[in-house]
């Protein structure tokens, strides 16, 4: 009997160029014979070019004492023609059916690179699947368990479960492959037109050391301190125990196992596929798998620290990478983190152990293997500060120059948050929007495949210079070829980046563009600028430069000084009435959490008392502004009291308006009268405060209010209510409002800082 390795079955992919090998078990001491045919596409071709077809390779090898053989596969070239293998020995044969050979790429993570694409916005692709028989998945069980895994094993296995290709024109299968992965795949077939196999790995609610060899962690005492203090550490004796009973024995630094095992991941239980927790001398191999769908864990809360056993220590490595070991392939897409993003530095370190993991289990295409990677998107994290997302994700951006492998980082900040509804759970971690995300991987690997003109990363500041009080700064060649550095189209304001003085207090800067290659950045009450920052907070939507390529570039602050960064306050910008919002943070009893809690797309202003409504007021062109409008009728006799939201828990409330001195709000009359506006404050202590009214005045042109907070007798460094009481005689109207500003900033006051530093 002849078992192949778990990845080689019918309708699979080998990737191009490269050698490559095909190993797998015979009976001992026995020849086999490999040999690859060429199929032609039609008779047509078959005569055409007879000698392209046909047996083009043949190779022997004799299997060792244990039955294990593997036999060297020649360098094949991307094409469409299908290709059949068969092994055999004088007794046994296998032949493979429907090869095609073109690009390999895996891909793995966590939740978003898990989530299917019928829960995503890759479905309307589906409509396409007639043109993708040439794109291949090649499918395991999400959790890595099967009937005949029930349990997770402590040490590398050699089967993946219950696993099987697909080809991306089986519409009822392809609902259930990872979303991200289906758009790279689908994107870059149509970009370099060669066949496209994609390697599904990703398990949702997995930590990052699930999927390192456990002898690296065993090796690294800091890191497995860390798993510890997650109570996620487990050893031989203790393996797949929900709860371990803490002994000095424990305590000590146990190093048995990394004496024991290989510190190599090419161990022979990787290469023999055998089980080796068993006793069983044969190989082990799982059958051909009856397809059948896998759900989802839909129910992953990010920093919920309960014992999962998928998280023990090299669970995931067991399970869904030791059985890729030897796979020739061109590059690695990961998408994870949330499940550590409250530790940068431990994962700056984890994922470096996991890059020396994936160069040594895979064979790369090119001189080294390619790794695409992104930021996480916004995410209200439980426990976590408005800047700790910010700060991983900066170490993210580091990792893209320190990690030894050839590697891109895609930023996803400007993707919509809006996520599928479920009856029972919120799948906020999980947006919606994965079309965009894959493209932009597959720009990234036509990149860093040597494509010409093609970015091999988003883009990123490489130097700039102080031109008086203004920043120049220059950005990534490819960031500033072709089109040049640009806004979203009708946009008008660039927006995202502030500026601090000598008080390290970081405020909303002015930013131009300029001819498309450097941005200036400027705050007109700061003659000497310190530091600079771009988009640097967890929510950052409002962020707007992008490269040429339509790729957000890099957020990013210049130092790690102790400073002052100031919450966002997209009410004030009037821009628009709906922002994405978090009323409060999923906690891990999520199926009782109340759908009127889970974030969604909410109004940001709102008429407290009177009749009234705002709705949002659209530019007609490119010169006249956006804005919100006021509609409302008898604020003659009754009150009449609006105001922003500040109190959403996305906000991090409270609102601190210390640094400033002045506000003023720029809004437009179109009635023909004089109306007057009452502004209100509330601090978190409840002390409040009534300013004088200020005159609207009966004036067809745009106009500006203006209010001295100085004279504002609250704390307003906590401020919890906003809002505006409107009177006009005329009972019934409307205003147009532009935006509110907040100045009068004094450089040189100084103010408690906090150290945002890793």
């Amino acid at each position: 009997m002849i078992k192949l390795a778990t990845v080689f079955r019918d309708g699979m992919i080998l990737q191009q160029g490269v050698v490559s090998r095909l190993y797998g078990f015979a009976p001992e001491k026995s020849r086999v014979h490999l040999k690859i045919e060429r199929l032609a596409l039609d008779e047509a071709s078959a005569l055409e070019n007879a000698g392209r077809y046909g047996i083009i390779y043949e190779e022997d090898d004799v299997t060792e004492r244990d039955g294990y053989f593997q036999i060297k596969l020649p360098v094949l070239e991307a094409s469409f023609d299908k290709y059949k293998i068969t092994v055999s020995t004088t007794e046994h044969e296998i032949i493979l059916q429907d090869v095609l050979v073109g690009e390999v790429w895996l891909a793995a993570g966590q939740d978003n690179m898990a989530q299917k694409v019928r829960d995503s916005d890759v479905g309307k692709l589906l409509d396409k699947a007639i043109n993708l028989e040439n794109i291949r998945f090649f499918q395991m069980n999400e959790n890595g368990l099967s009937d005949k895994t029930s349990m997770y094993s402590p040490y590398p296995l050699g089967e993946a479960a219950d696993a099987f290709w697909l080809r991306g024109d089986q519409v009822h299968l392809v609902k259930d492959v990872s979303a991200v992965g289906f758009s790279f795949a689908w994107n870059i077939s149509q970009a370099i037109n060669v066949p496209i196999g994609i390697i599904n790995a990703a398990c949702p609610g997995t930590h990052i050391h699930s999927w390192l060899p456990r002898e690296v962690l065993e090796k690294e005492p800091v890191m497995k301190s860390h798993v510890r203090e997650l109570k996620l550490y487990r050893d031989d004796e203790s393996w797949n125990q929900e709860s371990v009973e803490r002994t000095a024995r424990e305590q000590e630094v146990d190093d048995s196992f990394a004496r024991r095992r290989s510190a190599r991941p090419q161990t022979a239980a990787l290469l023999d596929g055998r089980q080796p927790d068993t006793q069983d001398p044969s190989p082990r191999i799982i059958p051909r798998p009856q397809v059948r769908r896998t759900l989802m864990h839909k129910r992953t809360v990010p920093l919920v620290r309960a014992f999962d056993p998928k998280n023990q220590p090299g669970a995931m490595f067991n399970h869904k990478l030791s059985p890729l070991v030897g796979l020739a392939l061109r590059g690695i897409l990961w998408l994870h983190g949330e499940s550590d993003v409250d530790s940068p530095d431990y994962y700056n370190k984890a994922l470096e152990q996991l890059v020396i993991s994936f160069r040594e289990l895979f064979v790369p295409a090119d001189a080294k293997l390619h790794f695409i990677y992104a930021h996480l998107q916004s995410y209200l994290y439980r426990g976590l500060g408005p800047y700790d997302l910010a700060i991983f994700n900066e170490m993210l951006t580091s990792c893209h120059h320190s990690l030894d492998i050839s590697c891109g980082l895609v930023t996803q900040y400007d993707l919509p948050l809006d996520y599928e509804k479920d009856e029972s759970v919120c799948l906020a971690l999980t947006p919606w929007a994965k079309l965009q995300l894959g493209a932009r991987m597959s720009l990234i690997a036509r990149g860093l495949c040597s494509e010409e003109g093609i970015s091999t990363s988003a883009p990123e500041p490489v130097s700039l210079e102080q031109v008086g009080n203004k920043w120049m700064i220059n950005f990534t060649s490819t960031a500033v070829q072709g089109g040049g550095l640009r806004m979203p189209a009708g946009e008008t304001e660039l927006r995202g980046f502030s500026v601090c003085g000598e008080n390290r207090v970081f405020v909303p800067a002015k930013a131009r563009i300029l001819y498309g290659v450097r941005v200036l950045v400027w705050h007109e009450e700061i003659d000497r600028p310190e530091s600079l920052i771009y988009g640097f907070d967890n929510f950052n939507s409002y962020a707007n430069l992008y490269g040429s390529d339509g790729l957000p570039v890099v957020p990013f602050r210049l130092d790690l000084e102790e400073s002052l960064f100031l919450n966002p306050t997209p009410w004030a910008d009037m821009n628009s009435l709906e922002h994405f919002v978090w009323k409060k943070s999923i906690d891990e009893d999520e199926a009782r959490v109340k759908k009127q809690d889970w974030p969604e797309r909410e109004d940001l202003w709102q008429v407290w008392r009177g009749r009234g409504r705002m709705s949002a007021l659209e530019a007609r062109s490119v010169e006249s502004w956006k804005g919100l409008v006021l509609e409302y009728r008898n604020a003659d006799d009754r009150v009449l009291e609006f105001g922003p939201y500040l109190d959403y828990a996305s906000a991090y409330p409270p609102l601190n308006l210390e640094p400033y001195s002045r506000m003023s709000m720029t809004l437009y009359n179109p009635d023909h009268r004089e109306k007057r506006l009452i502004l209100k404050i509330e601090d978190a202590n409840g002390v409040k405060y009534e300013a004088s009214p200020q005159i609207i005045k009966d004036d067809f042109r745009d106009q500006s209010l203006l209010w001295l907070l100085d004279e504002i007798t609250v704390n307003r460094a906590q401020i919890v209510k906003l809002s505006f009481q409107l009177n006009d005689r005329g009972g019934t109207g409307k205003l147009n409002f532009q935006r509110i500003d907040f100045s009068g900033f004094d450089p040189s006051a100084e103010f408690a800082l906090q150290d945002y530093g890793r």
